[in-house]
């Protein structure tokens, strides 16, 4: 049977591993992801038109099916564990035939797990059913009691990726299902194989799970199979046929909620974010911190340089407050290149008591507990791990250290890259201030 051989679905897996950041408290629909240049390790992840979004929407990233910020959230998740997107798929009963002794990776996110026809439509039921998956029921009343399922993903999880998949440009009208009163909302998400053998579509609403797949018997490549021109309009065409006289739609769990966050870092929105929006979240599982990229800092007038509340002496009108953008190094190398300007913060005060243990350096790349796997067919001298840090306006060099020895110094924006050995290593920086950082990380082949 045609439904029952496995086949790469390309993008298709894309919505699982967005609800499982959802549920690790990653991200929200309207959390800002990075669609930057990015190497893991050699393996450096390419969008499909060949372009970079910059800064972009978790929901605009899912809708336009980027491939960066994909594999940058199932980099995150692997980083916290064996809780990747693979793991999940194989949770969900997605196993054998032929698959076990696959090593996707990180290029999971990209369609290098097969997956059959069945699989995928009951994966997207569990979607429809709250994040429970159950058995496929192929007729309207075939004699049985739906089963309680198993649980792959949460009900508020499920709830905001559907909102985010009904937001996907339909074939069949230019923009939303709203403005067609005959056409019901559906939430699809399409993919498109390596060399076009494989046109996937599959689609849902609270009633129907439908699940296109279109290819050749013989797994030969054609450039009209792409899931989005080819499988796509086959399930609209379904849909509509279905919904002319009754459209339905998710209620919304009551564990989602609506919070302000920054517009521009898509973060929780703090008393320095000057433009704001409403976003679902989930309370208690979903981060909660202030913008972390809109910072606040006091200025002397007399000399213009920074100061804090241990060195602010003076009288109130002897100061004024401005606020800056701080991202990460290489997100600030992306935008820099691109022709947005930033604003450097002062030197803070030299003759501040707590000077020098202001802006500790913080690692954000390889993180805490981080576990790398040796990629097979890699050569091991195109395995690097990627050094970078967020260091204080006031360093000029910073030193990095592997299990105590010197392995390179220069300017806190340029990246260092590392060739990994197995073992478990201490990566530290130090900063030209003497102020330093640590993080333990775990190198590993599989076959260990």
């Amino acid at each position: 049977r045609s439904a029952d051989i496995p086949r790469s679905p390309g993008s298709a897996l894309k919505p699982f591993l967005y609800g499982l950041a959802m549920d690790r408290g990653l991200i929200t629909p309207k959390s800002v992801l990075f669609d930057i240049p990015r190497d893991y390790g050699g393996f450096k992840p390419a969008n499909y038109e060949g372009k970079y979004g910059g800064l972009v929407t978790a929901e605009d990233a899912l809708a336009r099916s980027l491939n960066i910020p994909a594999v940058g959230l199932e980099s995150s998740l692997e980083s916290m564990g064996n809780d990747g997107l693979e793991f999940w798929i194989k949770q969900a009963g997605c196993i054998g035939r032929g698959r076990g002794q696959l090593e996707p990776g990180l290029s999971v996110v990209l369609g290098a797990y097969p997956m059959t026809v069945e699989e995928m439509v009951r994966i997207y039921a569990a979607l429809a059913n709250g994040g429970r998956m159950r058995s496929l029921r192929f007729f309207e009343q075939d004699g049985t009691e739906p089963e309680r399922g198993k649980e792959l993903l949460s009900p508020e999880a499920s709830y905001m990726i559907s909102e985010m998949l009904a937001k996907v440009q339909r074939t069949d009208i230019p923009a939303s299902w709203e403005f067609s009163p005959t056409l019901g909302k559906v939430a699809f998400k399409t993919g498109t194989s390596f060399g076009h053998r494989d046109a996937w579509c599959v689609g849902y609403n609270p009633d129907y799970t439908i699940g296109v797949w279109l290819g050749n018997a013989d797994n030969a490549g054609s450039p009209v199979l792409v899931g989005h021109d080819t499988a796509a309009p086959v399930v609209i065409n379904l849909f509509d046929a279905l919904t002319r006289s009754n459209d339905s739609w998710f209620q919304k769990p009551p564990g989602v909620r609506t919070r302000k966050i920054c517009a521009l870092s898509g973060q929780s929105a703090g008393d320095d974010c000057k433009d704001v929006v409403a976003d679902m979240f989930i309370p208690g599982v979903s981060d909660n911190h202030d913008c972390q990229v809109h910072r606040r800092v006091w200025i002397r007038k007399k000399d213009g340089k920074e100061v804090c509340r241990y060195c602010m002496t003076g009288k109130p009108e002897e100061y004024y407050s401005k606020i800056f953008e701080i991202w990460p190094p290489d997100v600030t190398r992306y935008l820099r290149s691109h022709g947005k300007k930033f604003q450097s913060i002062p030197l803070h005060n030299p003759d501040c008591p707590s000077f020098y243990s202001r802006f500790t350096p913080h690692i954000t790349s390889p993180q805490s507990q981080g576990k790398y796997e040796v990629q097979k067919g890699i050569p091991l001298e195109s395995q690097r791990v990627t050094l970078s840090v967020q260091a204080g306006p006031d360093v000029e060099e910073v030193y990095w250290f592997v299990n105590g020895r010197l392995i390179g110094q220069g300017k806190p924006d340029k990246l260092f890259f590392w060739r990994p050995q197995q073992g478990k290593w201490d990566i530290s920086v130090v900063d030209s201030r003497g102020r330093a950082d640590k993080v333990g990380i775990l190198v590993f082949d599989k076959k260990d």
